[in-house]
Formats: C-alpha cells, structure tokens, sequence
C-alpha cells in the first residue's frame, strides 16, 4: 500500500476515522511502528496510534474514555491498537524513543483549522496522499 508516498500497510477507513477524531475532540491521529514498516504482520501485528487534542481540550477524557477510544479504534482497524497521546511522547524523557516515534509517523487525520502555514509540521501534513487532503479543509 505504499501508494502516492504512503507507507502504510493497513487499510484506513477514513470516513469512520473521521467521525471518530470529531466525536472525541481530536486535532490529529497518526499512525506509527510496525503499520508503516516492512515487519509488519497482517495476522499478528498491532496498530499503533497517536493523537493529538486542542490545548485547552474541547472535549473531556477520562481514563474510562480511553478504553472506550482503544475499543472503539480497535472496531474499526479490526485488530489490537495500541494509543498514545503526542504530548507524552513530546515529553519523553527518553530522547532516541521520542524522535524515533515523532519522524516516522503517517498522519491519517488532521483536524481543520488546527495549522497555520506558518506550522512547522505542516511539512509532515505533505505525506497525506492527494485523494484525503479533503481532512484538511472545513466541511461546507
């Protein structure tokens, strides 16, 4: 599925993607680990995912949510997820763990409005493949 620049490994329903990043209040969701990787196993492999909330958030979560988020991720992925939030992983202590989850990602949904052009990691938004840029830009 390495199609258009996109490592991904996994079928994406972006639609129920959609639906559930604005359910929950969430700016981003990316996918890293295995689902971009040649190692990945259609049979065994996880999917790992992090997202990213406005600040303040416009949502609450609680611990109760985020199983709730797994559960509802792992529906629609059809498999086991693993989820973790940018912002720990921005503050890891452990810097090669940091870096090497933050500059192998592939973003699968990106809120509108929540960039500028001046956003520096409106680079990484480039990898989004042409036909879901749709993500990007306010609904009519």
């Amino acid at each position: 599925m390495s199609r258009n620049g996109s490592t991904l490994k996994i079928e994406v329903p972006y639609n129920e993607i959609r639906t559930f990043c604005e359910k929950w209040g969430l700016t981003r969701l990316e996918v890293f680990g295995s689902a971009i990787r040649d190692d990945f196993d259609p049979e065994t492999s996880d999917v790992d995912l992090m997202v990213s909330r406005p600040s303040p958030p416009t949502v609450r979560i609680s611990l109760f949510d985020e199983f709730r988020m797994v559960e509802q991720l792992e529906d629609i992925f059809g498999r086991k997820v693993d989820l973790v939030w940018r912002k720990s992983i921005e503050t890891h202590y452990n810097e090669y763990r940091k870096r090497s989850i933050l500059e192998s990602t592939e973003i699968i949904y990106v809120a509108p409005n929540t960039y500028t052009s001046e956003d520096d990691e409106l680079k990484s938004i480039k990898r989004i493949r042409s036909r879901y840029c749709y993500f990007l830009s306010p609904r009519s």
